[in-house]
């Protein structure tokens, strides 16, 4: 297994490429999935998720990411065609299209052509989909949640009238059905955040207020997977819960505050990370993220992805990749408060998210001490390690790209965060050590903090090493990578992203 305590620096080192990863690169992850349709419908086998032809007991996966607003409508098929393949490539099989709605109320239903269009796109690149019924439509979105909640009677049949339209209004795009047949179209939840505790609404009125939903969902014919509560089942909704088909999760560690943010990590915050309540029931997480400016947010995803796979979660969402339809193309851009498109750090979460979900890992292997910070993962393809403090913080992966062991693997990625921010970036301490707020955000060109130093991995083959552009995938440098004794190997990283690919 690799060894961690060696020397290593932070050098800032300019990133000019556009957020697009390249077909062939270390970062195409694209695999084999059935065709949605193809099996079935996705359906609920214990607590974990199956297709409907697939044998009982068998348990299907789904990574992905959210989408938002614009970025859920591309303007033609080409653009559809272009956009679904790039998510495709990321190695993702479902996104959660999301805060669409208020898009659909100011352009009009015809609008919904262009979301079909990109339904049909995403199908043909076997890429499923969640939704939900109501996120952003309301000028008081919280209010109007309420009064659905509290059966107000003309909120509620704004709801509906909605939520029928959107799932039973027919298309002319080619390879989309009316959503209430699609079988692309995973799960919905029909109230996004919908928890009455926030909502200064009785826990009681839950409940019926779900039933109802859940009935007018099933009116319009669509059978397939509708939960509730989606930012977190708490005890006291226990009973409500039991209506849903799957347990689902929202979880920050520094949710958007204006320009305050925290440098924590989540591998020192465990009470971050909801307890399931619901074990019987499939795990979702439809939303999972840390602002780009907490240079710690890289080992808070190791942390979070390693967390999911020891829980075996079923789908698991982050957001968002791109909130606008400009961050869905290949094209410079800072990093963004809310969208990681062009966050190196994020975008690498998102990767190892992939590899160690969507693909099988043997000889699993978890440890993790919260009170010094420490966070370890084994399995014969990947390793995660996080520990020490301050300058000897370390936060590696090493991970297979051939699906093979460590020790006979032929293609590996190494990630090493590192930090990546803005150039011109800088921020205050405001209290409490970890509460700092932002000055300048800074602008173009990003600039990736990458970890400079030896680390060493097992191995017999013999080894060549690249320094990778952190969006594309491509080489960018060869980087020193030799044989220290027998069976073991070391390599000099000079950027957050390292592929390694075995001459012999």
């Amino acid at each position: 297994m690799p060894r961690f305590w060696l020397p290593l620096c932070l050098v800032p080192t300019i990133v000019w490429s556009g957020p697009a990863p390249k077909a062939n690169s270390a970062f195409d992850l694209s695999q084999p999935f059935p065709i949605p349709g193809s099996l079935g419908r996705v359906v609920r086998d214990g607590a974990n998720l199956r297709f409907q032809k697939d044998p009982k007991g068998s348990k299907r996966i789904f990574v992905g990411t959210n989408l938002t607003g614009m970025a859920c409508f591309p303007k033609d098929l080409s653009q559809a065609n272009q956009w679904a393949k790039s998510i495709s490539l990321r190695g993702y099989n479902i996104v959660r299209l999301h805060h669409f709605d208020w898009v659909l109320r100011d352009q009009g239903w015809g609008y919904k052509d262009r979301l079909d269009e990109f339904v049909a796109a995403l199908k043909r690149q076997s890429v499923y989909i969640v939704i939900d019924l109501f996120s952003d439509r309301a000028d008081n979105r919280e209010a109007f949640k309420r009064g659905v909640l509290t059966a107000s009677q003309g909120i509620r049949a704004d709801w509906k009238t909605f939520a029928t339209q959107l799932l039973t209004r027919k298309t002319s795009v080619h390879d989309c059905a009316a959503w209430k047949e699609e079988p692309a179209i995973l799960g919905i939840c029909p109230l996004n955040e919908d928890d009455p505790r926030f909502l200064n609404v009785p826990t009681s009125q839950y409940k019926p207020a779900f039933k109802w939903m859940l009935q007018v969902v099933r009116v319009t014919g669509y059978k397939g997977l509708v939960w509730g509560l989606n930012s977190g089942v708490d005890q006291s909704l226990l009973d409500a819960a039991k209506e849903f088909d799957v347990e689902d999760f929202h979880v920050y560690w520094d949710h958007p505050q204006g320009n305050r943010y925290l440098t924590t990590s989540g591998v020192r915050q465990p009470w971050q990370l909801p307890s399931r309540m619901l074990p019987e029931l499939p795990s979702f997480c439809t939303e999972w993220g840390s602002l780009p400016y907490n240079e710690l947010r890289g080992e808070t995803g190791l942390m979070f992805v390693g967390e999911m796979v020891k829980r075996s979660t079923s789908v698991v969402i982050s957001y968002a990749l791109a909130t606008n339809e400009t961050m869905m193309e290949a094209s410079k851009a800072p990093i963004d408060q809310f969208a990681f498109h062009t966050d190196p750090v994020r975008l690498a979460t998102d990767r190892i998210a992939v590899l160690l979900l969507r693909r099988k890992l043997t000889g699993l292997r978890t440890a993790w001490e919260t009170s010094s910070g420490a966070y370890r993962l084994e399995s014969n393809q990947a390793v995660i390690q996080v520990r020490g403090d301050a300058a000897a913080r370390r936060a590696d992966f090493l991970g297979t790209l051939d699906g093979e062991s460590v020790d006979q693997s032929k293609h590996m990625l190494l990630i090493r965060f590192g930090d990546a921010q803005n150039t011109g970036f800088s921020s205050h301490v405001v209290s409490d050590k970890v509460v700092k707020e932002v000055d300048n955000r800074g602008g173009l060109p990003v600039r990736e903090l990458s970890v400079m130093g030896p680390y060493r991995f097992k191995s017999n083959r013999r080894w060549d090493a690249w320094a990778l552009d952190p969006y594309t995938g491509e080489k960018v440098r060869r980087v020193p990578c030799a044989q220290i004794q027998a069976g073991q190997w070391q390599v000099e990283t000079s950027s957050l992203n390292t592929e390694l690919v075995a001459s012999s």
